[in-house]
């Protein structure tokens, strides 16, 4: 069963975005996860395939894994 986590806050959130993620899986993150657009939508904006797109929003969201996750091992220590 998965932990509870609480929700993050938006200061913190952007401030992982901006400096954690390069350009190019800032966009695709944003436009799914901030904006709600499909893959497709994405890859048209942003001029790639959708594989690209979901290659791009897997790495992201990894690399946003470390700091939600430290954030959540701080609080509850």
């Amino acid at each position: 069963m998965r932990a509870m986590i609480r929700p993050i806050e938006e200061d913190d959130l952007q401030a992982w975005v901006d400096g954690r993620l390069a350009p190019e899986y800032r966009e695709v993150f944003l436009l799914r996860e901030i904006e709600g657009l499909a893959y497709k939508e994405i890859a048209e904006v942003a001029g790639v395939p959708i594989g690209t797109v979901m290659s791009r929003l897997s790495r992201a969201r990894a690399q946003l894994r470390v700091p939600i996750v430290a954030s959540e091992q701080k609080e509850t220590a």
